[in-house]
């Protein structure tokens, strides 16, 4: 993981040009027809996802937006901990809910032992089919890959108990994609999935900055200043870009909405609704950058009230 400098942009001097080459075929792979599943996936970016599957990690590659890698020992450290030996946790499993990238799956597969139980869902395929292709190191562990959609709680039970519920559910920034009513929703479903006192949400959530409006992305001239850094970045790192991928990128920014309102405090106060050992960590002083500068709150919440 890189530095961020005092703007919050990565150091790109410190990416490995191999890691970039990587993400970068994630997007491409996004692209290509054989994978992409956009028309039947998210609906929350418009007409379809093709403008986020097919280009975030091509954003991501430039260090101009928030990924998993932004918290990487976080989920690292959180994910050793939930799969553990423990009491009660034998056969440990864990789901990883939504994905816009490979990454959180990249990451998930460092942070368990070898063979743990992974299950990753998401409600579009398109991420799906490029993570088992680009993530060898999944078939090292007992995997099912789903196409499911988080507020359907029916087939969320079906695949935990087929895993005996699970030690932890993983997901970057998830909740701020739904209003508060879902994020209750999507809240309870995971205290139900979760295996009694050792189960464990581990996830981030973008605390409300006063500055910013309701959509999180910030004012035209933001835009714009993103649209330069994009610019910037993928020259200094050698990446090839054409008009498409800048389009794309102003797309992202001026589409793109996070419903992350809260404060600490509500964010704690959400989240004990439905979970009994609530940790939360801001990334104060240090900002993440997605177009505009944002801070978030590194929760780990523990022992389910639902299960």
């Amino acid at each position: 993981m890189t530095e961020e400098t005092s703007t919050g942009l990565k150091d790109i001097s410190q990416i490995p040009k191999s890691e970039v080459e990587r993400i970068v075929q994630w997007s491409k792979l996004a692209r290509n027809p054989r994978y992409n599943r956009c028309d039947e996936g998210w609906s929350g970016f418009g007409k379809n996802c093709f403008g986020y599957h097919g280009y975030f990690a091509f954003l991501d590659a430039t260090g101009s937006v928030s990924s998993p890698r932004a918290h990487e020992g976080f989920y690292l450290s959180g994910l050793g901990s939930a799969t553990g030996d423990q009491e009660g946790n034998n056969n440990p499993a864990v789901l990883i809910s939504g994905l816009a990238t490979p990454s959180m799956a990249e990451i998930a597969v460092r942070g368990v032992e070898r063979g743990t139980a992974i299950d990753i869902i998401d409600i579009c395929e398109t991420p799906l089919l490029v993570t088992q292709t680009t993530i060898p190191k999944l078939k090292e562990h007992d995997l099912r890959i789903k196409q499911q959609d988080v507020l359907d709680l029916d087939g969320l039970l079906e695949m935990a108990e087929h895993r005996g519920l699970y030690s932890a559910v993983v997901t970057d920034a998830f909740l701020t994609r739904f209003h508060d009513d879902e994020k209750h929703q999507v809240l309870e479903s995971f205290s139900r999935i979760l295996r009694r006192s050792s189960g464990s949400l581990i996830t981030t959530w973008r605390i409300r900055d006063e500055q910013q409006d309701e959509r999180g992305y910030g004012t035209e001239l933001d835009r714009e200043i993103f649209i330069e850094n994009v610019v910037a970045a993928a020259e200094g790192l050698g990446i090839p870009y054409t008009l498409d991928e800048i389009g794309a990128a102003y797309n992202y920014a001026s589409t793109m909405t996070s419903h992350g309102g809260q404060s600490i405090g509500e964010i704690r106060s959400m989240v004990e609704q439905h979970f009994k050992d609530v940790r939360i960590e801001s990334t104060w002083p240090y900002k993440v950058y997605d177009v505009t500068m944002r801070t978030y709150a590194r929760i780990l919440a523990r022992d389910p009230k639902n299960t």
